[in-house]
């Protein structure tokens, strides 16, 4: 819950950039339908994308996303998130 509370309205203007971090190159099409599907609403569009990638990416983890934060350039981001999982604000599993 706290990915798609808190997460998703930080990255909403660069979900894009953030999933062609998180996916392989051959999914770029489903970001694209991503996009098509949800025209204006990045908040829309970047849950869609997390969860997609959780669903697909049954090992994911927090450190995958932060460094995907990390080059689309959402640095301050991620360290604020690096900092409350340091704290154990968070457990590491996104499913958390």
């Amino acid at each position: 819950k706290y990915l798609y509370r808190h997460v998703k309205p930080e990255i909403a203007s660069s979900w894009y950039e953030i999933g062609v971090q998180l996916f392989d190159v051959k999914d770029e099409k489903v970001l694209e339908t991503i996009k098509k599907n949800n025209p204006g609403d990045t908040e829309k569009c970047a849950a869609e994308m997390l969860q997609l990638w959780c669903d697909r990416q049954p090992n994911a983890s927090w450190n995958q996303l932060i460094q995907a934060f990390r080059n689309a350039k959402l640095g301050n981001f991620a360290s604020k998130i690096e900092k409350s999982l340091s704290k154990g604000r968070y457990k590491l599993g996104l499913g958390q």
